[in-house]
């Protein structure tokens, strides 16, 4: 089986210190029920779009628990991504996004699966009304 292009690239991961910091102190912030999420658009980078996912210990204290609902969350990212990928490679822009479950039980895939398209939609259509109102003011930054 070939599973090239069925995993997330290093490159597609918010890591670092410093950029992670960024994002949650600089960010703008929304929520999505069982999702809270960060999100700040940037000049190009190494990739379009790079995400992370953080469970907290507090609602989660078994480490199965955790990485069930991370696994479980990268996977529908890694699915439905492509249309927001797409629009902001032709852009030359980086959006940085970090999920934060907040639920309080563990969700099945298909109620993950929906809840990551719902942001995935609303990350566009903020992208979008972004790039109209930046246009209109092209001092702005990002």
């Amino acid at each position: 089986m070939d599973y090239s292009g069925q995993h997330l690239t290093k490159a597609e991961r918010l890591h670092g210190f410093n950029v992670v910091q960024e994002l949650f102190n600089k960010g703008t912030q929304a929520f999505i029920h069982p999702y809270k999420y960060y999100w700040k658009l940037m000049p190009f980078e190494q990739s379009s779009l790079r995400f992370m996912v953080s469970v907290p210990k507090r609602n989660f204290k078994k480490a199965v628990d955790r990485n069930r609902i991370k696994r479980l969350t990268r996977e529908a990212w890694r699915r439905n991504n492509l249309k927001l990928k797409t629009e902001l490679i032709s852009e030359k822009l980086t959006l940085n996004v970090a999920l934060v479950f907040v639920g309080k039980s563990l969700p099945d895939f298909k109620e993950t699966e929906a809840k990551i398209i719902l942001i995935l939609q609303r990350l566009s259509v903020l992208h979008a009304h972004h790039q109209k109102s930046s246009s209109d003011h092209p001092d702005s930054d990002y």
